[in-house]
């Protein structure tokens, strides 16, 4: 088929988005003719990797806004750029036209932003229209309010946002006019499939690479310590706080926590495990290459996932992938994609139950470890079933099946 994939960050150096859009386009060129519509900011990237390891069946379509009126500065910071998104899909939907009118493409797939908050246009082109895997339908926990600092304000509209998103007519007209729209959460099926949208269907929106199970065996612990790693942005919806709460609830075990990211509240949640006693304990790493995450990973013996509110956490496969087990909140994308002998998942009730149970886990599998290592197997197991070259099978079938409908076969 020839596919007109639309995503706005591409990076195969990258985690996250950026390196879903990348996978995605490189892993379908290997079986389809596939036009990436993208932006450039990560170009420099791209090109280094098509040159290194050209991929005749992927063609890169570079679509940016004009300096001059593009609200957002991204030397500068991420101020403006849910506007320049915006204005950036009119762009890309004109860009797929013009292209379409010089050889027609079978589909359109939408792969990100990973959220229906910003529902793409990419529907007007009237061709067999995939859209996702994205969320957006999860919102934070009442109870938990507190762990939002300063952005309580923000969550509380969050929640009014996407209560009202069921009203919503980009998002109403986008959900109805796909052919298939793929979530990442039990939340955003629910809300797609109120507002009409044809079909829904559930789907991991990020992979594994094959070659991340070489080394996923945890090596012995001589010191018999149990080694957490956490990964993410220093932000309010990760939910770090919980853990170091939960962590000074286990003063006696050999415990210890690696946080590796960097944001707005890393120094204040240094300081808070410095309050807490955790200062030996607990150790920041601030900004870490993604090339360098398998090393973190193999170097430890637990994942934690406390995100207060995530679509589903592209890091969590990543972690399943090297024989990590998880201690993860029990809601959200990752209570579906987290099998209950791979890891550890604990209610979100109200905080003081869920820190307690985060501390009675971490004491679990520091006094465990045959259970860990057993929950580690689970995990990449489960991380196996997903894998790029598996993914990209399912989106096969989809695509067929997608078509067909659309031309009444």
């Amino acid at each position: 088929m020839r596919i007109a994939l639309v995503g706005h960050a591409c990076s195969p150096v990258h985690g996250s988005e950026p390196g879903v859009t990348w996978n995605w386009a490189a892993k379908l060129s290997e079986h389809h003719d596939v036009t990436l519509i993208t932006h450039p900011l990560c170009r420099e990237h791209v090109d280094a990797e098509l040159a290194a390891r050209p991929r005749p069946g992927l063609r890169l379509e570079w679509v940016t806004l004009d300096k001059r009126w593009d609200p957002w500065k991204p030397q500068r910071n991420d101020r403006g750029i849910k506007l320049h998104y915006g204005l950036w899909q009119r762009k890309a939907l004109d860009r797929a036209r013009e292209l379409h009118g010089v050889g027609p493409f079978d589909l359109v797939h939408h792969v990100s932003w990973a959220t229906l908050q910003q529902p793409p246009p990419l529907w007007k082109m009237r061709l067999p229209f995939i859209w996702g895997p994205i969320g957006g339908g999860q919102t934070w926990p009442k109870r938990f309010m507190e762990f939002a600092t300063t952005g309580r304000a923000m969550e509380r509209i969050r929640r009014i946002i996407v209560k009202m998103s069921r009203w919503n007519p980009a998002i109403i007209r986008a959900a109805r006019r796909a052919d298939l729209v793929l979530t990442t959460n039990r939340e955003t099926s629910e809300l797609l499939n109120r507002v009409g949208a044809r079909r829904v269907e559930y789907f991991a929106d990020y992979g594994v690479q094959e070659q991340w199970f070489s080394t996923a065996e945890r090596p012995a612990d001589a010191a018999g310590e149990l080694k957490m790693f956490w990964a993410g942005r220093c932000e309010p919806r990760k939910g770090l706080p919980l853990v170091l709460e939960a962590m000074a609830k286990v003063p006696d075990a050999k415990i210890r926590l690696t946080c590796a990211g960097d944001g707005p509240l890393r120094q204040a949640w240094t300081d808070r495990a410095r309050e807490l006693g955790l200062g030996d304990r607990v150790e920041f790493l601030g900004m870490v290459p993604w090339t360098r995450m398998s090393e973190l990973f193999l170097s430890h013996d637990v994942f934690l996932f406390p995100s207060l509110r995530d679509s589903q956490g592209t890091v969590i496969l990543e972690a399943m992938a090297r024989g990590l087990p998880l201690i993860a909140l029990d809601h959200q994308g990752v209570a579906k994609v987290l099998p209950h002998d791979a890891g550890i998942k604990v209610p979100v009730s109200d905080p003081a139950t869920t820190i307690d149970g985060l501390a009675k886990a971490m004491r679990k599998l520091a006094d465990e470890p045959e259970l860990r290592r057993s929950m580690g197997r689970a995990a990449s197991a489960c991380a196996a079933e997903q894998t790029w070259e598996k993914k990209v099978v399912q989106m096969n079938r989809w695509y067929e099946e997608v078509v067909r409908a659309h031309r009444g076969v």
